[in-house]
């Protein structure tokens, strides 16, 4: 291959920023994939496609966005010289060139997809925006950066979904919340945000983050039908919190974070070939009838007025997303609205 000076910053970026963070969105995004198969019983394999393409190439300019952001920063970490730009190999020009052609040809194909993806889409860069620029820098105020981080994450394991209809129906908005707030709170723990370095109200605020998560991974594991996806994403909580206990007796900082994004890549996308097969969904209905009658006997323990406190929000919030997803699907009566 040849890799002389025009094309060699093409290659080193591609080795790493970009590289990495390919095999986190993939998965992510076929998470929305798998939650709309197991909800309405088919896919659009060329929306699919489009949608998958789209996403990686106009979300992938926000890497080379992100290094040429945190350039200063990167050069005085040695941790951070993998990166192109921090390890010296990169011109800034072209760097800017890519990013430029990578959000065109991802917004172009964008076109093609219903509303609501391409609104996920453009709702995705201004999020990045706030969370790396250095006009606004939320990545460097925890109490910015983890609802701005939850809101990002939550879009793009929705991205799959919307890339195939406008429609909310039957959309798993909590576990969509838990998956963005667990995110949220990995990745500020991750930045060290919860030393004792922090404030206790720093700290008690970001773990506001972990209940969320937690309450609403109890709600989705009882309310909706795809308890093998669930269970899948909780195993692969258990794994990553291992691995990262014992990730620097083997491996280098920016290793883990390919590797756990490698092994979230492989556990979502065996969940949803499984859940393909005649197998997976056999299991998966084992699974939700074996849990029905532990679901009776916590719900007759709980007490009347909690249980209508927690039904009221849930049923306001859900009625909400769906009446303003509705909204926009009715701007885009082009689009098919999933089959019943």
């Amino acid at each position: 291959m040849y890799t002389g000076p025009m094309f060699r910053p093409i290659r080193i970026l591609l080795s790493n920023s970009i590289a990495l963070n390919i095999i986190k969105n993939s998965g992510q995004f076929i998470v929305g994939v798998a939650l709309f198969f197991v909800t309405h019983g088919y896919l659009l394999w060329n929306n699919i496609l489009l949608g998958w393409l789209s996403l990686n190439l106009a979300y992938s300019a926000v890497y080379p966005f992100n290094d040429i952001m945190d350039y200063e920063s990167d050069m005085k970490n040695p941790k951070k010289h993998w990166k192109s730009l921090a390890s010296g190999k990169k011109a800034m020009e072209r760097t800017v060139s890519m990013l430029v052609a990578l959000l065109l040809s991802g917004i172009l194909l964008s076109s093609f997809l219903p509303l609501m993806f391409r609104l996920i889409l453009v709702l995705l860069l201004i999020t990045n925006f706030f969370h790396s620029s250095v006009h606004t820098h939320f990545k460097s105020n925890p109490y910015l950066a983890a609802p701005n981080m939850a809101l990002m994450q939550g879009l793009k394991f929705s991205a799959g979904w919307f890339a195939m209809t406008s429609s909310a129906a039957g959309f798993p908005i909590y576990f969509i919340i838990f998956l963005g707030t667990l995110y949220s709170f990995f990745y500020l723990f991750y930045k060290d945000c919860l030393t004792t370095k922090a404030s206790l109200r720093t700290r008690l605020y970001i773990k506001s983050f972990f209940v969320v998560a937690a309450v609403t991974f109890v709600h989705s594991f009882f309310a909706y039908g795809f308890k093998l996806l669930v269970l899948l994403t909780l195993m692969y909580v258990v794994v990553l919190i291992a691995f990262y206990v014992v990730h620097e007796r083997f491996t280098t900082y920016d290793k883990f974070g390919l590797i756990s994004f490698s092994l979230f890549s492989v556990f979502m996308m065996g969940g949803f070939l499984l859940l393909l097969t005649s197998t997976g969904t056999e299991l998966n209905n084992d699974i939700e009838k074996g849990i029905e009658s532990i679901q009776h006997a916590i719900s007759d323990r709980i007490p009347p007025l909690w249980k209508a406190a927690y039904s009221s929000i849930y049923k306001g919030l859900q009625k909400d997303f769906y009446e303003i997803a509705e909204v926009l699907n009715g701007w885009d009566s082009s689009q098919p609205i999933p089959r019943q």
